[in-house]
């Protein structure tokens, strides 16, 4: 079984990626007062992934720069915004490093948000200072910390909003990987089944309209990823209990069907093979039915995760669920996440070998 923080840093960034505004209106609204809104804001992944490539903090879950636009005048903004799992040595130092490296590179002084989920409540963030008399530096961190909630007795259920509920779920999940610690294997498995599926419910018959339901149910299927003879069964549980209305979302359930799909084609191929007659027929039938259930679960996936985030064309879906090269696929699967439009995911279908026959 997949183990909850390994799957935390997808979850953190994907929901706040897709949700940047309501991430601040929750966590830092006097950020997002000083925030045009109006104007979409722009993610530079790849600058902070080369300002930073030489650090390595442990339980990192997500680092994010983002651009965005001033209420008042036409001035830039850049927040670094900060994901932490862990109590780290020197944290403060590798913010500032951060900081002015990233001045270095985009000629703004970034913002830093910093988010804590770590369940210790002495790791809190400090300002950084050095120097000496007459020549002092001081750089204070705008931070929050997931437990404060808990800690407050709020009910983030009540509060209605995409970020009280995502730190509803994260606390819950946190108390479970601290419950089954000493549990036997079978045991811990079933415990997170049931706190899965008790998050689930809650999303569901929380009141949220369809997008914001699909995306939470995202991030609580990133954090709990379970085995998969247990995820069909959450799967055929949650279907004959909420409906299949309540699954508009891709996550295990599309796991399960890459799965599916891929048995079903080794099943054709069999089939074929049998009919040859032969035990070459046989193995090659297989393995055409193996490829072909596989590229067909490929197409899906891409074609389901490009519509929860974008309003795709005719031909945008045709590009989707054309190529025929497995591996292309799978890089574009992995561009959806953090890419700003179609055309960016599809970029790299368009490789010659997307068309084999020269098309």
């Amino acid at each position: 079984m997949t183990t909850p923080r390994q799957q935390h840093d997808t979850a953190w960034k994907d929901v706040v990626t897709r949700h940047l505004f309501a991430f601040l209106e929750f966590y830092f609204p006097s950020v997002l007062e000083e925030i045009d809104t109006a104007t979409p804001p722009r993610f530079h992944d790849k600058e902070l992934s080369r300002i930073i490539r030489t650090q390595s903090i442990p339980d990192r879950y997500a680092d994010l720069l983002v651009e965005v636009r001033r209420a008042t005048g036409s001035s830039r903004m850049f927040c670094h915004v900060e994901v932490q799992g862990s109590p780290v040595a020197d944290f403060e130092h590798r913010l500032f490093q951060y900081s002015y490296r990233i001045y270095d590179k985009v000629g703004v002084f970034p913002l830093t948000l910093v988010v804590l989920t770590d369940p210790r409540e002495h790791f809190r963030v400090q300002p950084f200072r050095a120097g000496v008399p007459g020549a002092e530096l001081r750089l204070d961190f705008l931070s929050v910390k997931l437990l404060d909630y808990q800690k407050n007795g709020e009910d983030l259920w009540e509060m209605q909003t995409l970020f009280s509920a995502v730190t509803a779920v994260h606390l819950a999940v946190q108390r479970t990987d601290r419950d089954v610690r000493g549990l036997k294997s079978d045991g811990r498995a079933l415990r997170w089944f049931y706190t899965k599926r008790d998050l689930m419910r809650r999303i569901v018959r929380a009141g949220f309209d369809a997008a914001c339901s699909a995306d939470l149910l995202a991030f609580l299927d990133w954090l709990i990823a379970l085995p998969p003879d247990l995820d069909a069964a959450l799967l055929r549980e949650t279907r004959t209990e909420l409906g299949e209305e309540t699954m508009p979302y891709v996550t295990s359930w599309e796991r399960i069907a890459t799965k599916r799909g891929y048995s079903a084609g080794e099943a054709a191929g069999r089939e074929h093979g049998h009919a040859e007659g032969h035990a070459e027929g046989h193995a090659q039938g297989e393995a055409q039915g193996r490829s072909a259930g596989e590229l067909t679960a490929r197409q899906d996936i891409l074609l389901r995760l490009l519509e929860r985030r974008f309003v795709l064309t005719a031909d945008e879906r045709a590009a989707a669920t054309s190529c025929r090269d497995i591996d292309l696929l799978t890089t574009a699967i992995d561009r959806v996440m953090n890419a700003s439009s179609p055309a960016e995911v599809l970029a790299c279908l368009r490789a010659p070998s997307a068309h084999p026959d020269g098309a």
